[in-house]
């Protein structure tokens, strides 16, 4: 059997990862594009989470351009974390998601019984573009 070399042991030690659902892998390869496609074509969501989702795609490009792109140039090591951290941060906007899209759907759009998901939502957003914003920050 055919031992790990030293440089790739930090693989076999990577956290167990989310994996996106069968609706975020298609018809985009990038999960993050097809959640935004779900979100901006519910018809559910308010100009201010258009808004981050906007955003979040505009920010995900410019993290994938940093990271292909950066002098001196990020090891392949380092753009496997950057791409598990920006994955995370898609799987709980998509969590966030399904919880408000369940809870808007089953009240009819009622007002007042969303708010809680729509908050958690907005806040998922918010976290997932600061830590790509805090990984490009970082300076190691």
């Amino acid at each position: 059997m055919a031992s790990i070399p030293d440089e790739w042991k930090w693989v076999s030690e990577l956290p167990p990862s989310w994996e996106p659902p069968k609706e975020l892998r298609y018809p985009a390869r990038s999960p993050h594009l097809n959640l935004a496609v779900i979100l901006l074509g519910s018809g559910i969501i308010g100009n201010d989470i258009i808004k981050l989702v906007g955003g979040h795609v505009a920010l995900q490009a410019e993290f994938t351009i940093w990271a292909e792109q950066h002098d001196p140039p990020k090891s392949f090591k380092d753009k496997t974390l950057y791409g598990l951290l920006a994955l995370e941060g898609v799987g709980s906007v998509y969590r966030c998601w399904l919880e408000y899209s369940a809870v808007f759907h089953a009240s009819g759009g009622l007002v007042g019984t969303y708010e809680t998901e729509r908050a958690a939502l907005v806040a998922a957003l918010e976290d997932a573009i600061k830590s790509i914003k805090d990984a490009m920050n970082d300076t190691s």
